[in-house]
Formats: C-alpha cells, sequence, structure tokens
C-alpha cells in the first residue's frame, strides 16, 4: 500500500510539473510582442527544465520569434536552426511554424539559398498530413512574405501579393 501511495505522489508531481510547463509557455507566448526579454527568460527556463520535445520544439519558437523581434536576427537563426534539427518526430503545427519563421529569416538576412531550403522543407513537412487550416495560414505566409520565388526582382507587386495573402487567410475559420 506504501508503494501505492508513493506511486501516487509522483505521478501527481510529473502532472502538476507538466501544468506548470504549460502555464509557462502560455505566459511567454503572451509576452513575445510585449515583453520579448520577459519571453525569452521564460522561453529559455522551459527549455532547459522539460524533456517533453513538443514543448522543447515550443519553446525555441518562442525563442526564435522573441529574438527576432528584437532585431536579434543571428540569435534568432541559431537558436530555431538548432530546434528545427534537433527535433525530428513528431512533426507538429509549430515545428511547421519554426521552419517557416526560419525562411523568413534566412531570407531577410539575404541568404536565399538557404531560405529556399527551409521553404522546401517546410512544404515536405506540410504534406506529412496537417490540418487544412493550417496548410491555408502557411501558404498566406509564403505568399505575404513573398518566400515563393525569394527572388525580389521578380516579385510581384507588393500590394498584390498582400491581398492574395489577405485571401488565403480569410480561408481559415476564425475561433473563438
Amino acid at each position: 500500500m506504501r508503494k501505492l501511495w508513493i506511486l501516487l505522489f509522483c505521478c501527481s508531481i510529473s502532472f502538476s510539473q507538466e501544468d506548470n510547463i504549460k502555464q509557462l509557455l502560455s505566459q511567454a507566448e503572451t509576452a513575445v510582442y510585449s515583453n520579448p526579454q520577459e519571453a525569452i527568460r521564460i522561453a529559455t527556463y522551459v527549455s532547459n527544465k522539460t524533456e517533453n520535445s513538443s514543448q522543447k520544439i515550443e519553446a525555441s519558437y518562442v525563442l526564435t520569434r522573441s529574438y527576432y523581434i528584437q532585431g536579434k536576427l543571428n540569435k534568432a537563426v541559431e537558436t530555431g536552426l538548432k530546434a528545427v534539427n534537433q527535433h525530428t518526430e513528431p512533426v507538429s503545427e509549430t515545428h511547421i511554424k519554426l521552419t517557416l519563421l526560419l525562411s523568413k529569416i534566412l531570407k531577410e538576412l539575404g541568404l536565399h539559398k538557404l531560405a529556399s531550403t527551409y521553404i522546401t522543407k517546410t512544404n515536405n513537412l506540410t504534406q506529412r498530413g496537417v490540418e487544412k487550416d493550417i496548410e491555408t495560414w502557411i501558404t498566406a505566409n509564403i505568399i505575404q512574405h513573398n518566400l515563393d520565388t525569394l527572388q525580389d526582382k521578380k516579385s510581384k507587386n507588393p500590394l498584390t501579393r498582400l491581398q492574395l495573402a489577405k485571401a488565403q487567410f480569410d480561408k481559415i475559420p476564425h475561433k473563438g
């Protein structure tokens, strides 16, 4: 009986830690745009404390976005590349979004060939089966950020490109 109580106690601690990590990731997500430094602090903590691969990729996505917002593009790329290359399975929505964000940042850094590689990787990951809404969101972002051509000289009129992206975003049903 005593072993059963110890086992139950350990399980309850594990579940409470899991909930705590989820709450911390939620806090970090909320702080990305308003206080990226706080988001970095929380996501770094989560990344160091969890062994759950989906939580690690989520923390890396928050870190990459926060560094990007701060203008620390090299740190954003370093963090994102490390996470994408370490995280292979299972492919999650967050993993795909992180790969897409990397292609955008790489394009902004003028690394068009590498950005193109990550667009291809994004498309390949999407083909492995994601919800239609996520696929539409990815397509809209590719159009919006002109990642489909990766050649600024041949890019469409920015207004036309944004209208095409808006049409894609409008296809996604609003939840909430």
